[in-house]
């Protein structure tokens, strides 16, 4: 639900070392109806494909991009839009991904 606790776990600006995960944590802030959805999670290039988590530990979007000059916000799809894509790509491949 929009203003929900969200947390990911990333490697800004390729920022990762063995025995590190870098946590972050926003609001979820909604979603267009083209699918585009918005959190308040700090986001950098090396962001992008991070998972996004509700307090449930529920996977609810994927880090796509983030504004150049606001980097406190990151913009990316959620979970309708991914299962989507796992059911299109299975029958695509002939694999059950869902």
């Amino acid at each position: 639900e929009i203003g929900e606790k969200i947390y990911t776990i990333a490697s800004p600006l390729g920022i990762s070392e063995t025995g590190i995960l870098l946590h972050f944590e926003g609001f979820f802030s909604g979603c267009e109806n083209t699918g585009t959805c918005f959190y308040t999670i700090p986001a950098t290039s090396g962001s992008s494909g991070s998972v996004i988590f509700d307090m449930h530990g529920s996977a609810i979007g994927i880090i796509q991009m983030t504004p150049v000059y606001f980097r406190s916000m990151s913009i990316g799809v959620g979970s309708r839009e991914i299962l989507i894509f796992l059911n299109n790509a299975s029958k695509e491949i002939g694999v059950d991904l869902v």
